[in-house]
C-alpha cells in the first residue's frame, strides 16, 4: 500500500475528518497507474500527464515499463511564478553540460526521437479508450436508473 508522509497525512486528516485519507489516496494512485499502464497515459488537466510505455532493458535483459510523469506548461508556469516558492526553494549549483555528458547521452537520442514520435499516438489513443469508457459508465448509470425506476 502506498503511504504519504506523516505530515501531509495529518494536514489531509484536519482538512478532511470524514474521509479515510489512507485508502482514498492509494486508490487514487492505483487508478492513476493503471490508466496509465492500460490506456498509455493519464492526463491530469492543469497538472501534467502520467506516461507509460515498454521498453527494453540492457541491464536486466528483459521488457520493462517505463512510468514517467510530464508536467503541464500551466503548472509549471504557475509554480514559476509564485514568490513564496521560490524564496522558499533551496537553490542548486549548476553543473556544466560537458562533452563526458554529450557522449553519454549520444546512445540515448534514438530512444528520445521514438519516444516523441510514439507520444501523440499515445494521447490519441488515451483519449478514445476514455470517451468509451465514460460513455459505457453513462450507459450503466441510466441502465440501472431505469432498474431502479421499474
Amino acid at each position: 500500500m502506498f503511504k504519504l508522509p506523516p505530515d501531509i497525512e495529518n494536514e489531509l486528516m484536519k482538512k478532511y475528518p470524514h474521509v479515510d485519507i489512507i485508502n482514498l489516496f492509494h486508490d487514487l494512485t492505483t487508478l492513476i497507474i493503471q490508466k496509465a499502464c492500460f490506456d498509455g497515459s493519464c492526463p491530469i488537466r492543469e497538472f501534467g500527464k502520467f506516461i507509460a510505455y515498454k521498453i527494453y532493458s540492457h541491464r536486466l535483459k528483459k521488457d520493462t515499463v517505463r512510468f514517467k510523469f510530464k508536467h503541464s506548461i500551466s503548472f509549471l508556469n504557475r509554480i514559476k511564478n509564485d514568490k513564496y516558492m521560490t524564496e522558499k526553494l533551496a537553490v542548486k549549483e549548476t553543473v556544466p553540460f560537458t562533452e563526458y555528458h554529450q557522449q553519454k547521452c549520444a546512445d540515448k537520442q534514438d530512444r528520445k526521437t521514438k519516444l516523441n514520435t510514439l507520444l501523440p499516438k499515445i494521447h490519441k489513443s488515451t483519449k478514445a479508450k476514455t470517451d468509451y469508457k465514460v460513455a459505457t459508465q453513462e450507459i450503466f448509470k441510466i441502465l440501472e436508473s431505469d432498474d431502479s425506476n421499474n
